[in-house]
């Protein structure tokens, strides 16, 4: 990311806010970023945007990425055991990611 752009930490409190249906925040834009071996285990990312990112390594477990687009990522050891996954966006290929989701 550059350095004028919000940091990962604001995107997602933002996000928390938008979730909330506080009238404030905005869903995650995380389009196309490098971020792996990120820890989002337990995060909540419902309907967050992702398409084109490298997500290699991430840590997922726990996570509600309901609704989630990840379209066109790389999933590379990706960690998704006990997420919940309902209509999530998968158009990519899926190679050597653990998933062990709760389909709801």
């Amino acid at each position: 990311m550059a350095r004028d752009e919000r940091s990962l930490v604001e995107i997602l409190d933002d996000h928390h806010s938008w979730i909330a249906d506080t009238g404030a925040g905005t869903r995650a834009n995380l389009v196309g970023l490098d971020l792996r071996d990120m820890d989002f285990q337990g995060t909540d990312l419902r309907n967050a945007d992702m398409r084109g990112s490298n997500l290699s390594g991430a840590d997922f477990a726990v996570t509600d990425l309901r609704g989630a687009n990840l379209s066109e990522t790389v999933l590379l050891n990706a960690d998704f055991r006990s997420a919940l996954l309902c209509y999530v966006d998968f158009l990519i290929q899926i190679c050597a990611a653990q998933i062990s989701a709760k389909l709801i």
